[in-house]
């Protein structure tokens, strides 16, 4: 089932509910499609992925591991954002698509 959001400005269609987001009627016209619990296909390994890491957190959790990067994905339309808990964050630009897990 579809859930229409207003955040920030852009419309969201999610599919699932979010908690503390009020959902809006159902729109034609959506600017980020998101997707929780699948990950789009980054068409890349994390090791391969890690090459091209953009930003790693100056805060870092009790091992001195950052507690959050990102890498910019082949083709370099796509940025991955995955945080110290696991939580994993992949945008897609040209599809304008979220995913995460």
């Amino acid at each position: 089932m579809a859930h229409y959001y207003r955040v920030y400005g852009l419309s969201l269609v999610v599919d699932r509910a979010l908690p503390g987001l009020i959902q809006q009627p159902a729109s034609h016209s959506v600017d980020w499609q998101v997707s929780m619990d699948s990950l789009l296909d980054d068409g890349d390994s994390h090791e391969n992925a890690a090459a091209h890491g953009l930003y790693e957190s100056e805060s870092c959790d009790d091992d001195g591991e950052p507690t959050w990067k990102i890498w910019r994905l082949a083709p370099g339309q796509r940025l991955r954002l995955r945080f110290r808990d696991g939580t994993d964050f992949r945008l897609d630009f040209a599809n304008r698509q979220i995913s995460a897990q």
